[in-house]
């Protein structure tokens, strides 16, 4: 078998063993983007699958009797041979990349099936942008950046493994999902989902490291990101799409988490 399969008994992940001593081949790495509900059934092969999600979703591994709910900011890896469900309900995004690799050896990795990425998530998903554009125009710098990418999340596999996310953030995460196109407030969020805004506000730092403002913000810019990169759809459109209708603010945000315009982002992509 290409990977072998456990569970670890404290936190319950699957853990895969992947050859990574030498690069991966790289069969695909794209911003995969479908904003409206999406399904699918797959069964894979010979070949690797690996996600950074931006999005929030179900994935079933059929054929190991397991599944695991995916959140924005998490790391995915579906092994060769699998046969897995996955349900995103409000559309599916993510970097996603397919790719073989080598015989296994003793000198395998091992990768968590699912990491939560946290402060190492910008940068990674970066290398995969990186990635994506190597690859659409055929340089071998492409392999190179997928393979740290995996070396990456090996290293961070080794960590303690973070918990499943409170109920409270979840279903918080799952409010705006539903209405992220809206200007709302702190205040409304937590009324939307029957607590306090305070005590919204300490689960957040607690569990997620930033404020409730701060992950709404990084929602939105990611996913205008998305739309400026890989649709023709109208700098406006878009900033209505992540709640940003007013141009200024939006172009305001988008600069100052990404150092750039979302014109200068949209033209950086296409060259």
């Amino acid at each position: 078998m290409f990977f072998l399969w456990y569970i670890c008994n404290m936190a319950k992940i699957p853990i895969l063993h992947i050859p990574l001593t030498t690069p991966p081949r790289v069969h695909t790495i794209s911003l995969f983007h479908m904003p409206q509900p999406h399904s699918f059934e797959c069964l894979s092969t010979k070949r690797w699958g690996f996600d950074i999600w931006d999005c929030q979703g179900r994935i079933e591994f059929l054929d190991h009797n397991f599944a695991v709910e995916v959140y924005p900011g998490q790391s995915f890896i579906t092994p060769p041979g699998s046969h897995v469900l996955g349900d995103f309900p409000a559309g599916r995004r993510s970097w996603f990349a397919g790719f073989y690799t080598a015989a296994p050896t003793d000198a395998d990795e091992t990768i968590a099936v699912q990491l939560d990425l946290h402060e190492h998530q910008t940068a990674l998903a970066e290398a995969m942008r990186r990635a994506e554009h190597c690859w659409a125009v055929h340089s071998p710098r492409a392999t190179q950046l997928l393979w740290g990418v995996l070396l990456d999340l090996a290293a961070l596999s080794r960590r303690p493994a973070s918990p499943a996310p409170h109920p409270v953030i979840a279903e918080a995460m799952e409010w705006i999902e539903q209405h992220l196109s809206e200007p709302f407030s702190v205040t409304e969020l937590a009324k939307g989902i029957h607590v306090g805004r305070t005590v919204l506000s300490r689960l957040f730092r607690q569990h997620l490291h930033q404020s409730v403002v701060e992950y709404l913000r990084a929602l939105r810019v990611r996913r205008a990101e998305a739309m400026l990169t890989q649709t023709d759809l109208p700098i406006k459109e878009i900033a209505a799409r992540v709640g940003l209708s007013d141009p200024q603010h939006f172009n305001k945000t988008v600069r100052r988490q990404r150092g750039q315009s979302p014109t200068e982002i949209r033209r950086r992509h296409g060259e």
